[in-house]
């Protein structure tokens, strides 16, 4: 099973059973503090044998790859073998499994003083062939341990108890009691251990058929498929599902295995001492990642491994954008996190206002959320806020076409909308105590400011006041809106810590004193707030000198788009809205060339130089296809295409959310006119993006950018005819 597996250990950290031992015996004893476990690990290491040179050695007949803990200690590096997602990663909200995962791997890795590498795997069954040809030294991809397996794996103690379930979509009537399953088709991911108990069930179930998924179709996306209702049953474990309802109701379980599987990390039999260490140290340090809540400061911090951030899922703070989570606050956070040597997990409460509470409650280390410094804030007992980052002004914001707003006393006889609990509540009701004249009203608490200010853009709000920065990125593609005047005295960013933690604050004041006005943030703030997001635009070239031309680089359009199937026309026309065909060009984003490949899209795609025409328009048209490959092929055409447009623009994740929110909307998930189309364009609004595993998405852009295309790509169409009948 694919890493998802591993985005389902979430249940591996706080809400697993303890394992007490009962899943194996252990003779090692517990390491009462970390000091103990440093102990137990150096007595370990110390014990360690002269290992054989030969490094082969029989296993159940066959000849194994030999690297126990001492090969560990010389080479110092720790492989560790995982799965690779089929699709992007979806945007975590709280503490994942992965960050769980990772911080356990890392904090090991330090302990035995090695580096960490992650050997990635395409298929779930090319981890025990990889562990025993010698391509990796633990498997960490929530393996399950079953009798065959112990058989040619050595297992850790259980990480986590999960159950299999058999689930299908939520609308599905069909299947009431178990024998309701006679003649169906179970589908399942090839490899995994699902086929075990799904065979003796099919013994007593007359012709329920057991079948393997496609080559490439792990358990997640076999998942989203009966959520679609392109497959009607599959299995997959407990903390899978649990995870996936985290997001959709769209599945059910209609039959639960009755027996419990432990999940465990596995080494190869003839690594003792490895196992030796990984029990004893899984034994000491599970126990402090179960902790839902916890403080402490800055050593405490480092020796977990993690700095839990608490922020918001909005286009000024963390949101994900092609596949790469992203957002002003994420990055700083991000090289904070890095230069004091920690990950970071991102945390977002459901409202604005459970962000100081769940950081007292402990739910998180520090509050990263462009959070404005006000007296009422300062007087919250048990927070402090850090060094001050940014200063800002607060703006009121009209429709674009408002001509009356031109001081303070134009405000009187109009309507206000804020948040009650932002600091631009303070500010207005101060005004309307001194004696102006407006009707102040207060927004849902969930509701972010940008989407305040797409509903005065819409008409539902007559005015609303938003910091210029979050302003500024509105304005870069909402044209029906305008800033006018400031109200009150600028304002100024700071991080809110708990008082208690002055070492941490300690290191965030001298990370802000340093940076304050210096390139890095002068960088990221133009990135979020000043960037042009589109490009110049340029008149598309025709020539009638040898036919039809649209770009300079027609040959090698032509070239690729019969390669990869594609009409050349259309290409042309999404090269000309991702770049204007300037080949040189690189946006705030990242975006590279005629195409805008992202760093990690080139890279995936073998794209060596993304500024050459040749490289970028192939890798370009090769991530193209790859997405509309992941689409089932019963969708038509102009249908497929307008969702693959869409996946390369916003990211192939919220095209998911937005086809499972279609089904919700009882719209069809296969059609892009006014279906899924529709379903995602409330993909940017608070009630809608919280409950969606991608989060926040700027679906005006995208909706904008495949229309576009389209109709850019008829127009191009129209003209190439005319020239060809001439």
């Amino acid at each position: 099973m694919r890493n998802l597996r591993v985005f389902l250990i979430l249940l591996l950290f706080v809400f697993l059973l303890p394992f007490c031992g009962k899943a194996k015996e252990n003779k090692l004893a517990v390491a009462d503090t970390r000091e103990d476990l440093d102990r137990q690990i150096d007595e370990i290491i110390k014990s360690i044998e002269k290992e054989s040179l030969d490094k082969t050695s029989p296993v159940s007949g066959k000849r194994v790859f030999r690297r126990d803990l001492k090969d560990i200690l010389d080479t110092k590096s720790l492989r560790v073998l995982m799965t690779r997602e089929s699709v992007l990663s979806n945007l975590p909200v709280n503490i994942t499994p992965e960050a769980y995962e990772y911080a356990l791997l890392s904090n090991l890795a330090r302990r035995l003083k090695v580096n960490l590498v992650i050997v990635y795997m395409d298929k779930f069954e090319d981890l025990v062939p990889a562990l025993f040809d010698g391509r990796g030294d633990i498997i960490a991809a929530n393996i399950t341990v079953t009798e065959k397996r112990k058989k040619e794996l050595a297992f850790t103690l259980p990480i986590a108890s999960v159950t299999e379930q058999i689930v299908t979509y939520s609308q599905n009537t069909s299947v009431k009691k178990l024998a309701d399953l006679v003649c169906k088709n179970i589908i399942i991911e090839k490899g995994t251990c699902y086929k075990e108990n799904l065979d003796a069930l099919a013994a007593k179930i007359p012709s329920m058929r057991v079948l393997n998924a496609p080559e490439g179709i792990d358990t997640e996306e076999l998942l989203r498929r009966v959520a679609l209702r392109k497959i009607e049953f599959t299995v997959a474990d407990s903390n899978y599902i649990d995870a996936f309802h985290g997001y959709t109701s769209s599945i059910k379980t209609v039959y639960e295995f009755p027996e419990k599987r432990d999940i465990a990390w596995a080494v190869r039999p003839n690594s003792p001492s490895l196992l030796k260490i990984l029990d004893a140290f899984l034994k000491s340090e599970l126990p402090q990642y179960r902790r839902k809540n916890f403080k402490g400061d800055l050593p405490a911090i480092k020796k977990f491994g993690l700095l839990r951030v608490l922020t918001r899922n909005n286009p000024s703070c963390y949101f994900i954008h092609r596949g790469i989570l992203m957002g002003f606050e994420y990055e700083v956070v991000k090289e904070f996190a890095k230069r004091n040597g920690l990950q970071i997990v991102i945390i977002v409460p459901p409202k604005w206002s459970d962000l100081i509470p769940w950081l007292l409650e402990g739910k998180g280390d520090i509050v990263a959320a462009s959070m404005t410094v006000t007296e009422k804030r300062k007087a919250i007992k048990g927070i402090s806020f850090s060094q001050p980052y940014m200063e800002v002004s607060q703006k009121v914001v009209s429709g674009k076409k408002d001509k009356t707003l031109n001081s303070l006393k134009d405000l009187n006889g109009r309507t206000v909308v804020v948040r009650k609990n932002s600091s631009y509540w303070e500010t207005m009701k101060k005004l309307r105590d001194d004696g102006m004249n407006f009707k102040l009203i207060a927004a849902p608490d969930e509701v972010e400011t940008y989407e305040i200010i797409q509903g005065v853009s819409e008409g539902k709000y007559d005015l609303t006041v938003a910091d210029d920065n979050i302003l500024n990125a509105e304005l870069l593609h909402n044209s029906g809106i305008k800033g006018n005047f400031d109200v009150g005295a600028p304002d100024k960013y700071a991080w809110v810590l708990r008082s208690e933690d002055v070492k941490l604050k300690q290191a965030v004041d001298d990370f802000f004193k340093k940076e304050y006005k210096k390139s890095f943030l002068n960088v990221l703030y133009n990135k979020y707030f000043k960037s042009v997001k589109t490009a110049v635009k340029t008149k598309p070239v025709f020539s009638d000198n040898a036919g039809f031309a649209i770009t300079p680089f027609d040959n090698i359009i032509k070239r690729y788009s019969r390669v990869y199937d594609f009409h050349w026309c259309l290409v042309a026309s999404q090269i000309y809205q991702e770049s204007q065909f300037n080949p040189n060009i690189k946006a705030w984003d990242g975006g590279m060339g005629l195409m805008q490949l992202m760093p990690a899209t080139a890279s995936m795609m073998g794209c060596k130089n993304a500024f050459s025409p040749d490289e970028n328009i192939q890798a370009g048209l090769k991530y193209m296809h790859s997405i509309r490959t992941k689409l089932d092929v019963n969708i038509a055409p102009r249908d497929k295409l307008c969702f693959t447009l869409a996946s390369y623009n916003g990211g192939y994740g919220h095209l998911l959310d937005a086809r499972r929110l279609a089904i919700d909307m009882q719209l069809d998930p296969d059609k892009w006119h006014a279906n899924v189309e529709k379903a995602l364009s409330l993909l940017s609004k608070p009630e809608y993006s919280k409950k969606a595993r991608y989060g926040y998405c700027a679906s005006p852009i995208v909706i904008s950018y495949v229309n576009t295309i389209i109709l850019r790509y008829y127009q191009y169409m129209e003209e190439l005819e005319r020239v060809q009948k001439k």
